[in-house]
């Protein structure tokens, strides 16, 4: 999957699957709302008194998994890094703008999760293979 398709495909899509470390137990795995903008930062909303917020001030590190429902053939992104939570009040307007045209009103987020990628693979079945890069 090239840099372009791997935009493209978040772009499509309007749930990831966010995995955060919640200490000696098993990983938080919760489907979510998400977008990718073009410098690679993955944000996410969510509300105040969710319990990944509360999980990520403990250990600000977190796993997005954005797979294809239905298809053919196979395509997933996976993303890792550190990521922290954000005020709504402080997300970049350009950002909230175009979170709100790809998922609708947002105005019941009051916090964003920042995902900033230092691990971003995205496979593709029907193409030449998989693509690492780093967005930073």
């Amino acid at each position: 999957m090239t840099a372009e398709r791997l935009l493209s495909f978040c772009q499509e899509q309007r749930h990831c699957v966010l995995g955060v470390a919640a200490g000696d137990r098993a990983p938080l795995l919760v489907p979510v709302s998400f977008h990718l903008a073009p410098s690679g930062t993955i944000w996410l909303p969510t509300g105040s008194g969710s319990v990944r917020l509360a999980v990520l001030r403990r250990n600000p590190r977190a796993t997005v998994i954005v797979g294809q429902p239905l298809s053919d053939h196979h395509r997933v992104v996976l993303a890792s890094g550190p990521a922290a939570p954000v005020e709504s009040l402080t997300v970049p307007h350009a950002v909230a703008g175009a979170a709100e045209m790809k998922l609708g009103t947002l105005e019941w987020a009051e916090w964003w999760i920042r995902l900033m990628p230092v691990r971003l693979l995205g496979y593709d079945t029907g193409s030449a293979g998989s693509l690492r890069t780093s967005p930073r």
